[in-house]
């Protein structure tokens, strides 16, 4: 009788423990719940800008559904997901290698108006719709501030998109600027400063072809994003 109940607890440990590892299979995990950005009437877009993770041991894939969305009516959005960035869109699917992770980013387009706009994005393993997270994305277009001081906002323009061997950067004004620039998984490719410019020349030359993100911290720490293609 005591062979049996050892038997018996032993059958139901390993029966508990098939039922968690199964509850983790595939699981994702996001750097961000919640995400905000604010911009002015005069971007053409405003990013929140999100990575995912890939926490099980194997390739997986996902599937991400926008919820919810709620955005002025003169506006519209796009995400970015590994593979592409999807407007007009509900619903697609990209794939992570184990361990590995992406970009995920919701692009707000305020056409020139201002308000606020929310979108919810549900992601999860395709098969497994409970092991999903939910991440929260708000952009704000607020006015131009009146002040004298910020005549001449801090912004800048890249040209040609998409670009073949180099890109050239114009901002706003003179001063110290800094870009960075992110391929699609979220990894850092280079980095340049200049000073007492308003001019900045990258090259691709050695790029692989892609998306890639262009960011830039301004002197008084306001970080604008921007994407680009490689040809």
């Amino acid at each position: 009788m005591k062979k049996f109940y050892i038997i018996l607890t032993l059958a139901f440990i390993i029966s508990i423990s098939a039922h968690a590892q199964k509850r983790n299979v595939g699981k994702i995990n996001a750097k961000y719940d919640s995400m905000t950005v604010t911009g002015y009437p005069s971007d053409f877009e405003i990013i929140t800008h999100n990575k995912v993770y890939n926490t099980s041991g194997y390739s997986q894939t996902y599937r991400w559904v926008v919820v919810s969305s709620n955005i002025p009516s003169s506006w519209t959005f796009a995400i970015c997901d590994v593979n592409n960035c999807y407007a007009n869109t509900d619903s697609q699917e990209f794939t992570l290698a184990a361990g590995d992770s992406g970009l995920f980013q919701v692009h707000f387009y305020p056409g020139g108006n201002t308000g606020t706009g929310t979108v919810v994005v549900y992601i999860y393993p395709v098969g497994e719709y409970s092991n999903g997270i939910s991440l929260y994305s708000k952009g704000t277009i607020v006015p131009n501030s009146i002040n004298n001081n910020s005549s001449v906002r801090i912004d800048f323009s890249m040209y040609p998109n998409p670009v073949k061997d180099y890109l050239d950067i114009r901002f706003t004004r003179k001063g110290n600027h800094s870009i960075e620039i992110y391929n699609i998984l979220g990894r850092r490719i280079l980095k340049k400063d200049i000073y007492n410019s308003d001019r900045m020349r990258i090259s691709f030359e050695n790029l692989q072809n892609g998306m890639y993100v262009v960011m830039y911290r301004a002197e008084n720490g306001k970080v604008i994003t921007k994407t680009i293609s490689k040809e």
